[in-house]
């Protein structure tokens, strides 16, 4: 009876054993995989459904290695969830430009919600206003609605807004690649500052 309880004892000890090996093991899965992630993110993405399979911070983390691929200097990605208005800070040509990145899933025949409202872009607005910055730029995985071009468009000309729709994203994106090839993926490792 008392090697039976043994046995017992040592098949649980076991089974905790086993339990806390494959929590380490999926724990250093989650930090290689994350390495592998930054690393796609520069180089691997090449299509709009890549895009749609990025959760939103990563969709504005690749926008910022986008915008610094494009010539785009100090690029900031702001907070998580506490943007105001902004997913990045940037600067070109001296000028700081605000940029609110959409990441929307896949379409559907009958979905309204992959497309970027009017009220999106006036809020990127009331962020530029309220900093007195000028320019701005929106990037979507998605459309972008006539509501909000006309907006855009009546905007008072001290302002300029860059439409980025999917299709328009991707198109500049492969033309990138096709450039450069991202430089053999020779470029220097980019440190992406969190605001």
């Amino acid at each position: 009876m008392d090697s039976f309880i043994i046995s017992i004892v040592l098949f649980f000890v076991l089974i905790g054993i086993l339990k806390v090996m494959t929590k380490l093991l999926d724990s250093a899965k989650v930090i290689r995989d994350k390495k592998g992630t930054e690393s796609w993110l520069r180089y691997g993405l090449i299509s709009k459904k890549d895009l749609y399979n990025l959760d939103s911070y990563e969709f504005e983390k690749w926008c910022g290695f986008f915008l610094e691929k494009q010539g785009y200097h100090n690029v900031v990605i702001t907070e998580e969830n506490l943007d105001g208005g902004k997913d990045i800070i940037c600067e070109r040509k001296g000028e700081k430009i605000y940029v609110e990145c959409k990441k929307y899933g896949f379409p559907s025949i009958s979905d309204n919600y992959n497309i970027v409202s009017r009220d999106i872009i006036q809020k990127l607005v009331g962020a530029m206003v309220h900093d007195r910055i000028y320019k701005g730029m929106i990037i979507t995985t998605g459309l972008i609605s006539e509501r909000s071009k006309e907006y855009v468009k009546g905007l008072p000309k001290i302002y300029e807004i860059e439409l980025i729709d999917g299709d328009e994203l991707i198109k500049q994106h492969r033309e990138l690649r096709e450039k450069n090839i991202y430089i053999q993926n020779t470029a220097p490792d980019i440190e992406m500052s969190l605001k």
